[in-house]
């Protein structure tokens, strides 16, 4: 269940060497999305055998449906007939694109990475060509008319496109991201989601539900944790507020229930919000429990979830300090070791992933090195030499580094802390950061080093050439990062002056980050952050590590020019040098404040007139704005209507917000939701909303 945060397709853990010469097509077809455990798989007996180009045929069968159906949704004039009831092609439609993710394993046993193959790929079908937009104002239409008949009993034929919908969406989402795009930006869909969890959760916490609305309860859980698997819809889902609701679910009837809640909550909280799950070690001993099923099942499954998945929860609970010594407490070590002595290098990467995160609380270490049952760190030691990934190694060599002056202290372990001391590694990165800048290191005092998570390279890059323009050599991993990624890190902060530490929750939420942000304060390294995500408050490990001090924002919130040269000031001083003026050529832009506390307490500076030509309005303004005040906006900037005239207010100040803080997830939706494909709309577009005046 659930999406990857790399927003790749989420790898499940059923595995399969190699497909069979002769497959057979079973009985029966899977039901629904954790509704029930997995089915081993079924007696081959009696079965009718296909060859190799029957099952080509076959799936070419499968898209040609799935292909017809989408195209005969396009032709469909509405969602209703005159007398209220479901479109009857709607319907077939429907049919066909859930029968589409399940006829895969109609044609026999295939390998699983086939079959995740083939489904997202139809997945795939669906988002581009709108289908899945079809589905969400289905499942909207279907609960704001209801499928209850007069006696209140259930209506089947209203019911049926409504559970049709959910079920292809909870089922596509598991496998497709783009899916969960799509579900993110359809307007009003995850709000009216909420909506309907909120609504039937107090009959299901008195034992009340009936069973139509216990399956869409159900179902409607999984939609909102599949979105929240992908990074890029973490955002959107904060600003729905859905942590009281999911919190409330963490109480729910059912055990399975509370599973999804809390890896939602996952997902989702930060770490003032994790506090919550201090007082629900039920919930947490329930998903251990599930993770250690899965581990021992043939298929790497229990109760539809998969081991990876179990382990990603774990991984993202631990990303809170809080909830680190919980999880080890209760014993998670176990599992993820049985879970990273697989085979399958995605498992280990979310298995060793998950120990990395939980290594970074000290009262841990303990429970990581004594136990001789376990043998982690001999895992972790045969990983680092035989993994041939790369993602792994990593996790296995941060975990190590963490644990260095333990390790240091034993016979057996300490000819692998060797390798991280600094007398022990050939002194290349400040020499590398120079040469590639083509400047010298900055009175023989150091590098800059530029600390960030990769969903800000390109703001940062162009920060690194401004500085660099200025005479700086800057080390920035993109330019320096030959051999062990570990020792470029760790070379790179000892030979720097000044360390940029680029924040964002993505950059909390990095063991990778925290590692390199810990050594420069652990060394005492001169630390300016900079503020790369609006709104962001660095709490926990990043709070504490950055206290009261001055941070530089290049959110977008204020213009670059003015925030660049603050920076530049900012830096020479570090090097001694107070009387340097930025050689920073662009438009005399506004300066509201140049810099912030990180307490919220402003430093203010004097402004200078701003060059606009209008005053842009706020976003509480533009979330105001009646339909006529959207068309003089459309107009002012000659957008074609035909793409923006159904705007509201509300969803143009979501663009607005959705622009600066989730910018790929944001451009998706001028393609998939306004139809905007020419660069030329797009650019005018963008400059509308940057002048959001009338």
């Amino acid at each position: 269940m659930g999406s990857s945060s790399s927003v790749e397709s989420y790898p499940k853990a059923t595995r399969s060497n190699s497909a069979p010469q002769k497959i057979v097509v079973p009985a029966s077809m899977e039901n629904e999305k954790k509704s029930q455990p997995d089915k081993k798989e079924e007696s081959v007996d009696g079965e009718k055998v296909l060859t190799e180009k029957e099952i080509k045929i076959r799936k070419e069968n499968i898209f040609k449906a799935l292909n017809e159906a989408i195209d005969s949704v396009k032709q469909i004039p509405g969602l209703r007939t005159e007398d209220g009831s479901w479109n009857g092609d709607l319907l077939k439609c429907l049919r066909i694109f859930l029968a589409s993710y399940f006829s895969i394993k109609e044609i026999g046993p295939l390998p699983y990475d086939a079959i995740q193959k083939y489904r997202c790929e139809a997945g795939q079908r669906l988002s581009e060509s709108k289908s899945t937009s079809v589905m969400c104002k289905v499942i909207m239409d279907g609960w704001k008319r209801g499928y209850r008949n007069e006696e209140g009993k259930t209506d089947a034929h209203q019911l049926e496109g409504m559970s049709k919908s959910l079920l292809t969406l909870l089922n596509f989402s598991d496998c497709t991201p783009e899916v969960t795009y799509d579900i993110a930006g359809e307007p009003n869909f995850l709000e009216t989601i909420k909506e309907i969890l909120s609504t039937i959760l107090p009959a299901h916490m008195q034992g009340e539900t009936k069973p139509d609305n216990e399956n869409i309860m159900k179902w409607c859980l999984s939609i909102y944790h599949n979105t929240s698997m992908v990074d890029q819809n973490i955002p959107h889902l904060r600003s729905l507020e859905i942590v009281p609701v999911f919190n409330s679910f963490l109480d729910a009837k059912k055990e399975i229930y509370r599973l999804s809640a809390l890896s939602t909550l996952a997902n989702i909280i930060d770490e003032k919000e994790s506090a919550i799950l201090q007082d629900k070690p039920d919930v947490v001993a329930f998903l251990l429990k599930t993770l250690g099923l899965a581990v021992k099942d043939p298929h790497h499954r229990h109760l539809g979830w998969s081991a990876q998945e179990c382990a990603m929860t774990v991984r993202c609970l631990a990303r809170n300090d809080a909830n680190k010594k919980l999880l080890v407490q209760m014993g998670c070590l176990p599992h993820l070791a049985g879970l990273a002595k697989g085979g399958n290098v995605q498992e280990q990467r979310e298995s060793v992933g998950a120990i990395w995160v939980l290594a970074f609380e000290k009262e841990n270490h303990s429970k990581i090195l004594d136990d001789t049952e376990l043998k982690i760190i001999d895992l972790l030691v045969e990983f680092q030499g035989k993994s041939s990934d790369k993602e792994v190694r990593k996790a296995v060599d941060g975990t190590l580094w963490i644990l260095r002056e333990e390790l240091q202290k034993t016979n057996k372990y300490k000819h692998i802390v060797s390798s991280f001391e600094q007398k022990n590694r050939p002194k290349t990165a400040a020499k590398k950061s120079s040469e590639s800048s083509g400047t010298p290191v900055k009175d023989g005092k150091g590098h800059i080093m530029i600390s960030y998570n990769w969903s800000h390279q390109k703001e940062l890059v162009q920060i690194r050439d401004f500085l660099k323009e200025h005479g700086f050599s800057v080390w920035m991993d993109i330019d320096n990062m030959g051999g062990s990624t570990l020792q470029a890190m760790a070379e790179a902060v000892e030979h720097a002056n000044v360390i940029l530490i680029c924040m964002s929750q993505k950059y909390k939420d990095s063991p990778n980050c925290r590692a390199e942000a810990e050594y420069a304060f652990q060394l005492r390294k001169k630390i300016v952050p900079l503020k790369m995500e609006r709104g962001y408050q660095p709490d926990g490990w990043l709070g504490f590590l950055i206290g009261a001090k001055l941070f530089y924002e290049f959110s977008g919130k204020y213009p670059f020019e003015a925030k660049i040269k603050e920076l530049i000031r900012e830096i020479s001083v570090c090097y001694g040098n107070e009387d340097v003026e930025p050689k920073v050529v662009s438009i005399q832009s506004q300066r509201e404040e140049t810099m912030d506390r990180v307490d919220g307490l402003p430093v203010a500076v004097a402004t200078k007139k701003p060059v606009y030509s209008a005053h842009p309005a706020p976003v509480a303004v533009v979330r105001k704005w009646r339909p006529d005040d959207v068309n003089r906006w459309i107009e002012k900037h000659n957008l074609p209507k035909k793409n923006f005239e159904k705007l509201t207010g509300r969803e143009l100040a979501l663009l607005v917000t959705m622009r600066l803080e989730a910018p790929e997830f944001f451009y998706n939706c001028l393609q998939k939701n306004l139809g905007i494909n020419s660069l030329l709309t797009m650019a005018m577009f963008i400059e509308g909303l940057e002048d959001l005046s009338i």
